[in-house]
């Protein structure tokens, strides 16, 4: 994900956020016009509802604007947090703001109710209803399409403002016909229910800043994607932060210890591409690599007689008639087996076919004379261990050269890879 395409997103989420402010202060003045004429405490309520509603609308275009900043010296990482920490002011307004009104209702539920205009108040009340749902469904659809988590929580807030809509409504209509309580205890229900949603507001925006994992669902994902990536050994330290709509992560993987800089470093690029295909949230990605040395593991030894390790080394790898398994353990050896080769008789690329049948055997290392440029690389893209023997000899006496560090690593394909292969 580029700079430019997550300031473009950043932009459609402004857009909306503005849109759903206008809207929002429509209702307020709608509202809060309405209360006062009906003397309708539920109503005064309730547009303080889209009061609060506007400003986080604005405090959300705030944030979205300076998280468009680019990166400085100072703030290297970019400004995407300046999301979180304007919603952490808005929900502190929200919570002063629910305070006082449930004092206010609290107050009004020893005075006798005197509704006044019931119908235009219960007019307001529905209006206010549609245009919340309508809202919801607008910032729950951006915030789903630039993966803004702000957006679609204040998408979902509003959806429970319809609940509120309607209970105003109700509390009106029995205003008017003089029940008791039921104008102050709409409006205290209706400031707790605003209360909640400043405190879980603030409670996201203070995790966020803490740099709290966004998402189980998506470090599941993460670690599924790397799982099925079979050059890698294994992987921990999988790191996770949000930053705004967007996420930062790290983890550490481990590969094989003779693993040379470049092949480890195009491992760790389709790390990053897969899993930038697959999580469109990941803004950035690290990608550490340690090395990792195999404590038990496979080696595969090309032979023509079948004598265990007093057998002869074949110099040909495509063409031998059966391959010696060994099993070791911190250069011990546990046990060993052999298979023959059903391909020697290939005409084409014996070797290869070989090879992909010896996979099957979870091997580890190959120690050869003579390898073919397309099975090379085959092992290579399986990050199986290539050594060379120097001279034709006993298995054992070739993997005592071997535990004694005096084989030599091959590199790239051998010259004779034509003939045997």
């Amino acid at each position: 994900m580029t700079e430019d395409y997550s300031r473009s997103q950043l932009r459609k989420g402004q857009k909306a956020s503005i849109i759903v402010f206008f809207i929002s202060i429509g209702l307020v003045i709608i509202k809060f016009i309405g209360g006062i004429i009906s003397n309708s405490s539920s109503l005064m309520s309730d547009a303080l509802n889209s009061g609060s509603d506007s400003i986080v609308m604005i405090g959300t275009w705030i944030g979205l604007r300076i998280a468009q900043k680019k990166p400085t010296n100072k703030f290297q990482y970019g400004f995407y947090r300046a999301e979180s920490l304007v919603t952490l002011g808005v929900a502190a307004f929200i919570i002063i703001g629910a305070i006082e009104l449930i004092i206010e209702g609290y107050m009004r539920l020893f005075s006798i109710p005197n509704i006044e205009f019931p119908i235009q108040s219960s007019i307001i009340a529905i209006i206010s209803a549609i245009s919340a749902s309508i809202s919801s469904l607008y910032l729950i659809r951006v915030g789903n399409k630039i993966n803004s988590q702000l957006l679609i929580a204040n998408g979902k807030e509003r959806m429970g403002d319809i609940f509120i809509s309607i209970a105003v409504f109700i509390s009106i209509i029995l205003s008017y016909f003089m029940i008791p309580f039921i104008d102050g205890i709409t409006s205290i229900i209706i400031s707790v229910l605003i209360l909640r949603i400043g405190i879980l507001t603030s409670k996201d925006a203070i995790f966020a800043l803490m740099d709290i994992s966004p998402s189980k669902k998506i470090e599941d994902k993460i670690k599924s994607i790397i799982k099925n990536i079979s050059t890698i050994n294994s992987f921990d330290a999988l790191k996770l932060r949000k930053a705004g709509p967007f996420i930062f992560g790290e983890i550490t993987i481990k590969l094989k210890k003779n693993m040379d800089v470049e092949r480890a470093s195009e491992i760790s690029e389709d790390i990053i591409r897969k899993i930038r295909a697959n999580i469109k949230e990941i803004i950035q990605f690290s990608v550490y690599i340690k090395p990792s040395e195999l404590k038990k593991y496979k080696i595969v030894i090309p032979i023509d007689d079948e004598n265990g390790l007093e057998s002869i080394i074949s110099k040909h790898f495509g063409r031998a008639k059966r391959y010696l398994i060994v099993i070791v353990e911190n250069d011990r050896i546990l046990d060993y087996y052999s298979i023959e080769n059903e391909f020697i008789n290939k005409n084409i690329r014996a070797g290869l076919i070989t090879i992909k049948n010896l996979l099957k055997e979870d091997i580890n290392i190959i120690i050869t004379n003579q390898l073919g440029e397309i099975s090379f690389h085959t092992l290579h893209d399986h990050l199986i261990d290539i050594y060379q023997f120097p001279a034709i000899d006993k298995v054992k006496n070739i993997l005592q050269n071997f535990f004694e560090n005096k084989l030599t690593r091959l590199k790239k394909p051998t010259k004779e890879k034509e003939k045997i292969d």
